[in-house]
């Protein structure tokens, strides 16, 4: 472990105590300790202190972007997905994922780095309460939205076997993720909860298709991540004017 890492080893127990105070539940604490200990912040490379929340479906490419602007301004992210595993192994509800999101990241915050949350705040709710936290504390606070076609993000979410033109091999949907085996099913299901809070359904001449609807806030960045390259170059455009 690094320097830089035993210095947020040292920093990020203020997290600890942060957690107990506002998480009454047991499980959500104990899944809150869980999941800051596995963090490895960065120092933030901007002048000021940055909270990005992310918005997206889950396929849509939201952890790739989230992670691209992580590596450019020296911020954390803080994966919904692992949130969730922390609390799942404990037998809590998701219920309290994004409120443990949001005093993880303010413990990076303190302790000198900037936060990502890789998390779908499409929810005004969610925003609204980190927008305050953020406003209250002086830390600048931006949401990002990725998005593509439906069918890109479907067929991102499924097992490159699954969509294998040889069904005799198709495999469990099932496949491994940092934090384990992830039934697919969860995130295809995820996915339509969330669905129309992203999209409206729009009919022509009897064909409908699913539109993109507009997000009732400011975004820092709304991105199409269906071309690697132009998705690219819109980050690096956010990021230099979050570097000024």
């Amino acid at each position: 472990m690094t320097k830089q890492h035993e210095l947020f080893k040292d920093e990020l127990s203020p997290v600890v105590e942060i957690a107990d105070r506002k998480l009454p539940n047991k499980r959500d604490g104990a899944a809150a300790r869980a999941f800051a200990r596995k963090i490895h912040p960065r120092v933030r490379a901007t002048k000021e202190p940055v909270i990005i929340g992310m918005l997206g479906l889950p396929g849509s490419g939201k952890s790739t972007v989230a992670r691209e602007f992580a590596e450019h301004i020296g911020g954390t992210v803080l994966e919904y997905d692992k949130i969730c595993f922390e609390l799942r192994s404990r037998g809590a509800s998701y219920e309290g994922a994004n409120d443990i999101l949001r005093i993880v990241a303010l413990g990076i915050i303190r302790a000198g780095g900037n936060a990502v949350i890789d998390s779908d705040l499409i929810e005004s709710s969610d925003r609204e309460i980190l927008r305050t936290m953020c406003r209250r504390l002086r830390i600048r606070v931006g949401f990002v939205r990725t998005h593509a076609g439906l069918d890109t993000i479907v067929k991102r979410l499924l097992p490159t076997d699954y969509q294998s033109a040889d069904y005799q091999n198709v495999v469990p949907l099932r496949k491994q993720t940092e934090s384990g085996a992830e039934d697919v099913f969860v995130k295809l299901n995820r996915m339509l909860v969330h669905l129309p809070m992203h999209y409206r359904i729009h009919s022509e001449c009897q064909h409908r298709r699913f539109i993109i609807k507009n997000v009732p806030c400011e975004l820092f960045a709304d991105i199409d991540t269906t071309s690697l390259g132009k998705w690219r170059r819109e980050v690096e455009g956010c990021v230099r004017r979050l570097l000024k």
